[in-house]
C-alpha cells in the first residue's frame, strides 16, 4: 500500500494517539473520514499480528449512527477512565455528536473527537456535505484544533505533537477535545501521488519506535523525583536556552544550574537574565557555523520556559535540531515546541532542575565554546563602538541606552522594541531590570494598559518601551500610566519601522502604504490630555539627560526617530564591524 499525503498524515495521527495511551477508536462509516478509519484498521491489524506478549490492544467499535456511537464512546470512557476516540465523516455526522459531547462536558468525561472535513475551498460554496465544523463544540471542550490540510510543507512532527497536546488536555481536564481534520481527495491509499520521502521516512521511524513523539517524563515532579532518562539528559546538558520566566528567582536558578553543569546559557529577552555577564550575549548576531558548533557539543540542549522572541533562534533550531537531544522543561507541562525538535518534555520549574542537578557531578564547559565566547565579546564591542560613533538617532540607540540604565520594572512592547532589546542589550554588573512583556499572542493592543497594571504592583521605577503604532492603538490607557506612575517611552518613527527590517516586506513596492502605515502624529497633545509630564527626545544626549527619571511619576518620553531605515542599516553595520573584529582575532574553534 503506497500512502498519499492524506493517508500518511492519518497514520501519523492515529499512531501518536496509540502511543499516548488511546486504545478504543469508535468509527462511523464515511468517505471523507476514510484516511482516519483505514489508519485505525491498519493499527489494529498490526497490533494483532505483533508479539503475543504485546500489551497494546487496539479495539475498533463501528456503528452506523453517529449519535448512538458518541454515547457508546461516552460510556466506554466513563467506565475505563481513558479517553475514547470518535471518528466521523463531515457534515451533519459531526453535529450528531453534540448531545453526547454536552453530557461528557457536564460529567467530565474525556473524549477525543476526530471529525473529517472538506478542505477550506469547499466550504460555503455549495459543495456537498460541507458545513462550518470548526468551533461547533466550542462551549463543551477543553481544547480544539483546526488541523491544516495535509501538505508536504507542514512537518509530520506537527501532526504528532498536536495529537499529544490533545490527549494531555483531555486527560488533565477530564473533558472532550476536538480535532477538525480537513482532507483533499484522493482519500484512499494507492491513489494520487505518493507522499514525499521525508514524510514517509518520518512515519516509518515513528511506527518502528512506537513511542510518543515527545515523551512526557513526569507529571509535576519534586526535585528528588527527576530520575532515569530526564536526569541522564540533564547530566549531559552543556547548553541551555532560557525562555520566558516572570521571576528573578527562576533566572537565578538557571544560572546556578548552568554553573554546576558547566553549561552556556542563550538567554531570551524575557528570561530575567538576558543582561547577566555569565550568559551568551548577542547570540542572534552569531554566524550559523557558530550555532552549529554550540549544538554539536551541547550533549543535551535544555530549553527552560517557552515563548522565545528570537525568530532567528527558532529557525536555527529547526535546521540544526538533529545535532543533539533537546529537553523541554516547563512549569505547567505545556508542550511549547514551535521548532518541532523536542526529544522530551519535563514538567519542572528552574528551581526543580537546579536542585535535582545538585546531586550530579559537576560538569565542565566544552573547549570548543571558548572561541564562541570570544566572538560574543567582539560582538559586544562592535555594538558599543558602532552605536557610539553613529551620528543619527535610531531606535537601536534609544534601546541600547535605556538597557544600560533602566532599573526596577521594564515592560517591552511587541514588534521592534522587544526584538532590538534582545539583540542589543549589553551585559551589566549592576542589577538589570525585571523584564515583562505580552508575548503570548504578541499583539500590539493593550500594551500600555498591561504595563500600567504591572507598574501598579511595584513601588520600584517602572518603564514601558513601546512603538508608535502600538501607542496609538492603546492611547486611552495613558490615563492608567498616569495613575500607576509609569514612564512611557514611545519610539516614534512615524510608522511600523520593523517592516524595513523584514526582507519580504522591505522589498515590496507597497512597503510604505501597506506595511509601514506612515503617519504624522505626535504625542505631546496626548500627554497633556492625560496629565503626563512630557519630554521630546531627538538625540542620544537628550535621552541620557531625561532617562531614567529622578523620581517615579507618570511621564511620556517621545523619541522622535528621523527617517525609517535607521535601525536596519545600524544592524547591518554592526554585523560588518563585528566581522572585522572577529577576523582580526584569528580564533578557531578549539
Amino acid at each position: 500500500m503506497t500512502p498519499n499525503i492524506s493517508t500518511l498524515w492519518a497514520e501519523a495521527l492515529v499512531n501518536e494517539f496509540i502511543c499516548q495511551g488511546i486504545r478504543d477508536f469508535c468509527i462511523a462509516p464515511g468517505s471523507r473520514s476514510a484516511p482516519l478509519a483505514l489508519a485505525c484498521a491498519e493499527a489494529e491489524a498490526k497490533a494483532q499480528t505483533s508479539s503475543g506478549n504485546s500489551s497494546v490492544k487496539i479495539r475498533l467499535h463501528i456503528h452506523f449512527d453517529e449519535r448512538g456511537l458518541a454515547y457508546f464512546a461516552l460510556g466506554l470512557a466513563r467506565s475505563s477512565g481513558r479517553p475514547a476516540a470518535l471518528i466521523t465523516t463531515s457534515g451533519t455526522a459531526v453535529a450528531n455528536l453534540l448531545p453526547a459531547v454536552t453530557e461528557a462536558h457536564l460529567t467530565r468525561v474525556p473524549l477525543i473527537l476526530l471529525t473529517a472535513d472538506r478542505p477550506p475551498e469547499l466550504i460555503g460554496c455549495g459543495a456537498n456535505q460541507a458545513i462550518r465544523q470548526n468551533g461547533i463544540f466550542r462551549d463543551f471542550t477543553a481544547g480544539a484544533w483546526d488541523m491544516p490540510v495535509p501538505t508536504e510543507e507542514v512537518p509530520l512532527r506537527y501532526v504528532q505533537e498536536t495529537a499529544a497536546r490533545a490527549v494531555s488536555t483531555a486527560v488533565t481536564a477530564s473533558l472532550p477535545v476536538h480535532l477538525n481534520c480537513p482532507f483533499r481527495e484522493p482519500l484512499y491509499p494507492d491513489q494520487g501521488d505518493p507522499a514525499g520521502e521525508n514524510q514517509q521516512a518520518a512515519l516509518e521511524r515513528a511506527l518502528r519506535i512506537a513511542a510518543p513523539a515527545v515523551p512526557r517524563f513526569s507529571g509535576k515532579p519534586a526535585p528528588q523525583e527527576i530520575t532515569g532518562e530526564p536526569l541522564e539528559l540533564l547530566s549531559r546538558c552543556r547548553l541551555i536556552i532560557a525562555g520566558a520566566h516572570t521571576t528573578r528567582e527562576d533566572g537565578q536558578a538557571l544560572l546556578s544550574l548552568a554553573e554546576h553543569l558547566g553549561a552556556l546559557i542563550i538567554p531570551d529577552v524575557q528570561s530575567q537574565i538576558c543582561q547577566d555577564p555569565r550568559v551568551l550575549a548577542h547570540s542572534d548576531l552569531l554566524e550559523e557555523e557558530d550555532f552549529r558548533i554550540l549544538l554539536e557539543h551541547a550533549g543535551t540542549l535544555l530549553i527552560s520556559g517557552g515563548h522565545l522572541v528570537s525568530g532567528s533562534l527558532l529557525r536555527r533550531l529547526r535546521s540544526l535540531g538533529g545535532a543533539c537531544r533537546i529537553l523541554l522543561a516547563e512549569s505547567h507541562g505545556d508542550l511549547l515546541d514551535p521548532a518541532f525538535t523536542a526529544s522530551g518534555l519535563l514538567t519542572a520549574a528552574p528551581g526543580d532542575l537546579a536542585r535535582a542537578a545538585a546531586a550530579l557531578p559537576r560538569g565542565s564547559r566544552p573547549g570548543e565554546y571558548l572561541a564562541i565566547l570570544r566572538k560574543t565579546a567582539a560582538l559586544e564591542r562592535a555594538v558599543q563602538e558602532e552605536l557610539q560613533g553613529a551620528e543619527s538617532f535610531t531606535e537601536a540607540h534609544a534601546i541600547r541606552q535605556i538597557s544600560s540604565s533602566a532599573t526596577g520594572l521594564l515592560f517591552l512592547g511587541n514588534s521592534l522594541p522587544i526584538r532590538l532589546y534582545g539583540t542589543l542589550a549589553g551585559p551589566r554588573e549592576d542589577p538589570a531590570p525585571r523584564i515583562l512583556a505580552s508575548r503570548g499572542a504578541s499583539g500590539i493592543d493593550g500594551v500600555i494598559a498591561a504595563a500600567a497594571g504591572a507598574a501598579a504592583d511595584t513601588t520600584a521605577p517602572a518603564t514601558l518601551i513601546i512603538g508608535d503604532l502600538s501607542a496609538l492603538h492603546d492611547l486611552n490607557s495613558l490615563a492608567l500610566a498616569k495613575s500607576s506612575g509609569l514612564c512611557v517611552v514611545i519610539m516614534n518613527d512615524h510608522g511600523g519601522n520593523i517592516f524595513s527590517m523584514l526582507h519580504g516586506a522591505s522589498a515590496s513596492v507597497h512597503l510604505q502604504r501597506c506595511f509601514r502605515l506612515d503617519h504624522h502624529h505626535d504625542f505631546a497633545p496626548a500627554a497633556a490630555m492625560f496629565g503626563l509630564e512630557y519630554r521630546l527626545i531627538t538625540s542620544a544626549a537628550e535621552l541620557k539627560a531625561a532617562y531614567p527619571p529622578r523620581e517615579r511619576r507618570g511621564m511620556l518620553l517621545e523619541c522622535r526617530i528621523p527617517g525609517w531605515e535607521g535601525s536596519a542599516s545600524v544592524m547591518e553595520r554592526i554585523r560588518k564591524h563585528a566581522g572585522v573584529l572577529i577576523s582580526g582575532m584569528n580564533c578557531g574553534h578549539s
